[in-house]
């Protein structure tokens, strides 16, 4: 059944969905619309219309763009690539700058620690050094005493006391007679002549006994060292 008036008829007629899930907005000009309902009750208008009808909807495609426009487009995406581009290249020297002080701190830090404990040693084997060097002579005394048999019974208790605080105090005797006369740990007071090259420059008599401290020299050995001449 078909309802309304017609108001003119025209040879042009277009039809328009209303179903389209797009939204239209219609331009018209010099129309008459006949409404009507079919079989499917589907609502329907009719335009008959002298003039085009321009129709635009959304998501539909943006018509061309000019030469102009799109060159300017291309232009503002180059500027934002090349803007990105230059702040990554910041952000990449920053963190290099940021890694490379975090290495010499822990390098500094590293440095520092091995300085302290290399002072702290040091430090520790001058304090016993000269503690050391007041109580070495008390250790000669007592240990020709002791070769002598000359350390009466009531004083024995008091020897052991002193071996055992040299020996907390990490004290070592040293200087034999064979040894190879070195100037750092002897000090030579005297040359005896030997009768082979292999006894040159070796001691042939301890003087004194030398002690050290780990390795730290607290008194030279005082000895006397072997001459070789050669006869002609």
């Amino acid at each position: 059944m078909q309802l309304g008036s017609h108001f003119g008829a025209s040879p042009c007629q277009s039809k328009v969905e209303p179903r389209s899930v797009n939204t239209a907005r219609r331009r018209l000009a010099g129309r008459t619309t006949n409404i009507y309902f079919d079989g499917l009750s589907h609502f329907r208008h009719i335009l008959y219309m002298e003039d085009d009808v321009i129709i635009e909807a959304d998501g539909m495609e943006e018509p061309p763009r000019s030469e102009e426009e799109l060159e300017a487009t291309e232009s503002r995406v180059e500027n934002r690539v090349a803007k990105a581009k230059n702040e990554l290249e910041q952000v990449k020297r920053e963190r290099q700058e940021y890694l490379d002080g975090w290495q010499r701190a822990k390098a500094d830090y590293v440095n520092a620690l091995k300085r302290a404990e290399s002072e702290k040693d040091a430090a520790k084997t001058n304090g016993v050094a000269k503690a050391s060097q007041a109580f070495i002579g008390v250790l000669d005394t007592l240990e020709r005493a002791e070769a002598a048999g000359e350390v009466p019974e009531a004083f024995t208790s008091v020897a052991k006391q002193l071996h055992a605080a040299a020996t907390s105090l990490g004290l070592t005797k040293f200087g034999e007679v064979g040894e190879v006369f070195d100037p750092l740990h002897h000090e030579a007071l005297g040359q005896d002549v030997v009768d082979t090259l292999e006894l040159d420059e070796t001691v042939t008599a301890v003087l004194e006994p030398g002690w050290k401290a780990g390795e730290e020299v607290i008194r030279p050995a005082r000895v006397r060292v072997g001459n070789f001449e050669v006869s002609t």
